[in-house]
């Protein structure tokens, strides 16, 4: 059997959530998450971003909950800088509710739910909708236009095989990922135990001063960092500083508050040197300062790079505190850090006060024991980070030359 020229409309169950009111939400966790456009990501739904509706109420609500491996797709903003927001639902999610300008997809007459999962995240579909979007305020999409999307269905024999090569890397990934977790739970938790609550070793024998274990101080983040600058953006109208690029350079939306790999975008070293851009070393802590949702998100550098003005980079002086001692005190001072942002149109916080803010700084003997302890789960992460970006660039290029018959199955 031949592939068929098809529009996506004949080949799925499409659905969109009911309106629910915004003043039934709730926070509490033990009620129904509910899928909403501010809580997909790219290729992936945020859970911890999720507002909830009342478990006694939602049983009103049986055709909206999303069923494992229906695919979840933003109708409005459905495009950012990332790329497209879509999701699907994995088989330890919690029961969830669709909501309104959200589509959901089920493939139908032939078309697999995952080959449609891999339709969906792939170039040519967010290339259409990035190109169909409409809106002045609110870049959107509607149903209608969704379904209209043309592709090449192959037999079902063929989509089982195609998605069966594409879903070994997103297995692997997703392993990966699980692993990256629980090295970070674990890190985080003993952070907290020690510097949180005090339950560092022999606390019980150190005396406590003004709330503090003895030996203990406030510094401001200026006196323990050799450095703290934020970067620059080389002039984009001119194309040398753009047009052989040598060094890599960092956009906030790179900063996931994990290691940074690889950049999107680099620069020369005529734009280098002709900006306030600067190259700071491998193991810098970067901290966006740059509006929401990305403001005092943080990122290390796997490489040496410079930076857009939207962060700062922290390089530590090893006389005072540790790499993994200040990631975890600036996640820790998160909230606080953002409450400092300032502007009407475009909210940040000022480098200066990022340099005189105070923090409470342990013993160096104490910050380097708890270092020892947790760079190795620093490196496993780093070392699962990278397989994961050799992972999906791998499966990004197979993806396209599977679904045009490049490469034949």
């Amino acid at each position: 059997m031949k592939w068929e020229e098809v529009k996506l409309g004949n080949h799925v169950d499409f659905a969109s959530g009911p309106a629910f009111k915004s003043k039934d939400f709730t926070d509490n966790p033990k009620d129904i998450p509910l899928i909403k456009g501010e809580n997909i990501g790219i290729g992936c739904i945020l859970w911890e971003k999720s507002k909830y509706y009342p478990e006694a109420e939602a049983k009103y609500y049986q055709s909206a909950f999303l069923e494992l491996n229906d695919i979840v797709l933003a109708m409005d903003r459905p495009w950012i800088e990332a790329g497209l927001k879509f999701g699907w639902i994995k088989e330890n999610d919690p029961p969830s509710l669709l909501v309104q300008r959200v589509a959901r997809l089920r493939g139908v007459n032939g078309l697999s739910q995952t080959f449609l999962r891999y339709i969906v995240s792939s170039s040519d579909f967010a290339i259409y909708l990035k190109n169909i979007q409409g809106g002045v305020g609110v870049p959107h999409i509607s149903g209608g236009q969704i379904k209209a999307f043309s592709f090449s269905l192959p037999p079902l024999p063929t989509q089982q095989k195609i998605a069966s090569i594409l879903s070994a890397y997103d297995d692997l990934i997703e392993n990966n990922l699980k692993r990256i977790r629980l090295l970070e739970e674990a890190a985080q938790h003993l952070y907290r135990e020690w510097f949180v609550r005090f339950r560092f070793p022999g606390w019980e024998e150190v005396e406590v001063v003004d709330g503090l274990p003895v030996g203990w101080e406030r510094k401001a983040l200026g006196k323990i960092c050799t450095e703290i600058s934020s970067g620059g953006t080389p002039d984009r109208g001119n194309p040398l500083y753009w047009a052989s690029p040598e060094i890599q350079w960092v956009k906030t939306k790179e900063l996931r508050d994990d290691f940074v790999f690889e950049c999107e975008e680099r620069i020369s070293k005529e734009g280098l040197e002709n900006s306030s851009a600067k190259i700071f070393p491998e193991g810098t802590i970067l901290m966006a300062i740059y509006a929401s949702p990305t403001l005092g998100r943080l990122g290390i550098l796997t490489n040496e790079a410079c930076f857009n003005q939207a962060m700062v980079g922290f390089k530590i002086d090893r006389n005072q505190t540790s790499t993994e001692f200040l990631y975890y005190k600036l996640l820790e001072e998160r909230l606080p850090l953002n409450n400092m942002a300032i502007g009407a149109a475009q909210q940040n916080i000022n480098v200066k006060k990022v340099k005189e803010y105070e923090v409470i700084l342990p013993s160096l003997d104490l910050i380097n024991t708890f270092s020892r302890i947790t760079s190795p789960f620093f490196s496993q992460r780093r070392a699962l980070g990278g397989q994961n970006q050799k992972l999906k660039e791998a499966r990004d290029i197979l993806l396209p030359r599977l679904m045009n018959q490049t490469i034949v199955v």
